[in-house]
């Protein structure tokens, strides 16, 4: 069987890091190929991603006091190259599985194949257990070939009983030719037979999986960043997060696992898509897409892996790994609505697939839009993506600091941005502020203010005022700044406003929109009123002079002993 099938003994597991060399800030496995570098890296994608990663943040990362979900936010906005395989670790939670358990993967090693371990594997053809027992050594069809919209384990086990009358081919065999996925020259031959090792081990000591398509993906990548022992640690912590949810009774998922758990979770993505993307979902039935089956498929089958570049699919996997298969969800509906001037220009269902496959959406884009929908359910935790290890959620505020294209001189330090990027609403965590307005360059005007903020009216809004004695006074509104006349300002969203005032010291006060009255604000040439009818905060039409007062329509005291003297003031749109 072993000379025949894996042909080999696997040797002790050497859990070295290798270098690739001058041209790379990072170090990659030893199961990764050059081919990652040269044909998939994207490194100014790569710097992008690691410029919210503070010096703070990255030390919190071996602090065991922040839980894995503390990270979340920020993972949403990508992990750099040179993080990806620390953080992984930290959000599953296997990096406090391989501190109790060090020789875990050894001991699942033994129980899988016995004391000789095979360090090569054979593909043989799908769903044709006969072939290998008969010495066939035909290459394996690629993942996408094998998924399909079917699970590669149910497909796999389910053929292979049919296939196979003889009583001597057993649970494991039905497993040799499972294969990598398509995009497996970014792992060296090793780090391909580690794939279906894992995936090996996976059949022998966890039966409770019967589908989950996303798993040879999941590891190729893993398996570029981790050693073997740590991967298959990272994918035990996310197999039983998935079972304890299901054994405690939970409605929700980490990571579904059988046909039941793929069926009602692809029916809650259809509830949702019908509310917030329903005219294109008319328009794709009209057509003959299934849109079903392709959220079923590709969007929760194999996490979008074909959908999206290899730079890309990394940010969508860790952010699954750290809040679960919704992530899959959100980037399913972003997907859809990000292209959906082209589908509505399709006539056929060949050319939308077309188009979802084309790989050329902006991540940036995309990862806003996903995190942008506010997915509410009767059932909340049918909706609701789990957590790895959050028994200690809530202990330390969650990390949220958004990505500056600009320095502000008002919001100088990371705990400006920390401490008031967590009052925003959660669907407006993932955007970035952009610097519309500052008066120490476009003048102290508050006409030229208001007509910055026009500009980006349908965006969310950040107004800083520094003062003379080095305090800072803000106000945040979820719909944009503008021109309201005499009148005060009816915005489409109300809820998530909140003015704010960092003192000295940086100790932070905030006040969130009360509903006491209509009174948002109220912005022409002579004034900008926040609140009322005692102002949270004026601001003269010079920008020179400020006032302050408790403000029932913010719930706030006065700021900044009342009479204020400006500084500058800055104006940030986000998007």
């Amino acid at each position: 069987f072993f000379e025949a099938v894996m042909g080999g003994v696997m040797p002790c597991h050497d859990r070295h890091r290798v270098p690739l060399g001058a041209a790379a800030d990072f170090q990659l496995s030893q199961f990764a190929s050059s081919e990652w570098l040269e044909k998939y890296r994207d490194s100014s994608l790569d710097a992008a991603e690691a410029q919210h990663w503070t010096p703070k943040i990255r030390a919190m990362l071996e602090n065991p006091d922040y839980a894995p979900s503390s990270f979340k936010l920020v993972v949403r906005r990508g992990v750099p190259d040179e993080l990806k395989g620390e953080v992984w670790l930290r959000t599953s939670g296997a990096s406090l599985h391989l501190s109790k358990a060090p020789g875990f993967f050894d001991e699942s090693v033994l129980r899988a194949f016995g004391e000789r371990s095979p360090t090569t594997f054979v593909n043989t053809p799908l769903c044709a257990p006969e072939g290998w027992l008969q010495g066939r050594a035909e290459r394996a069809p690629g993942m996408s070939s094998l998924c399909g919209f079917v699970g590669v384990l149910v497909c796999i086990r389910s053929e292979a009983r049919k296939k196979s009358s003889c009583a001597h081919v057993t649970r494991t065999q039905q497993w040799s030719f499972l294969c990598v996925p398509d995009f497996v020259d970014i792992l060296a031959a090793d780090g391909q037979h580690a794939v279906q090792r894992i995936l090996w081990i996976v059949n022998q000591s966890y039966s409770f999986v019967e589908m989950c398509p996303v798993l040879p993906p999941l590891l190729t990548v893993l398996l570029c960043f981790l050693d073997e022992p740590q991967t298959f640690s990272v994918l035990h912590c996310m197999l039983e997060q998935a079972r304890s949810r299901v054994k405690q009774g939970e409605d929700r998922w980490y990571l579904p696992y059988n046909q039941a758990q793929f069926d009602k979770y692809t029916t809650a993505s259809m509830t949702v898509a019908k509310k917030h993307i329903a005219a294109l979902l008319n328009h794709l039935e009209r057509i003959g897409f299934d849109t079903r089956s392709w959220f079923y498929g590709r969007v929760l089958g194999d996490g979008l892996c074909r959908l999206l570049s290899l730079c890309q699919w990394p940010r969508v996997m860790s952010a699954m790994i750290s809040e679960g298969c919704k992530v899959f969800m959100r980037f399913g509906l972003a997907l859809l609505k990000v292209n959906a001037d082209a589908i509505r220009k399709c006539s056929t269902a060949a050319e939308v697939e077309s188009v979802l496959s084309s790989k050329a959406v902006d991540i940036d884009r995309l990862t806003k839009v996903a995190f942008g929908f506010q997915i509410r359910s009767s059932n909340p935790k049918a909706m609701q993506g789990g957590e790895v290890h959050n028994s200690l959620a809530g202990a330390v505020p969650l990390l949220c600091r958004p990505r500056l294209s600009e320095p502000s001189e008002a919001l100088h330090s990371d705990a400006h941005w920390e401490s008031l990027w967590q009052l925003l609403p959660t669907d407006l965590r993932i955007l970035d502020p952009k610097l519309v307005f500052t008066s120490r360059v476009d003048g102290c005007s508050l006409s030229r203010l208001l007509k910055a903020g026009e500009s980006f009216r349908s965006n969310p809004a950040l107004l800083c005022v520094q003062t003379r004695s080095q305090e800072v006074l803000g106000y945040f509104l979820c719909s944009g700044l503008y021109f309201t006349g005499s009148a005060y300002a009816q915005p489409d969203r109300s809820d998530g406003s909140f003015v704010f005032h960092f003192d000295c010291e940086l100790n932070l006060a905030v006040s969130p929109f009360t509903g006491a009255n209509d009174m948002m604000f109220q912005a022409d040439k002579d004034a900008l009123v926040v609140g009322g009818p005692q102002p949270a905060m004026r601001l003269d039409s010079d920008l020179n002079w400020g006032f302050s007062d408790a403000c029932p329509s913010y719930g706030s005291s006065a700021f900044c002993g009342g009479r204020f003297q400006i500084a500058f003031v800055e104006l940030f749109a986000l998007g």
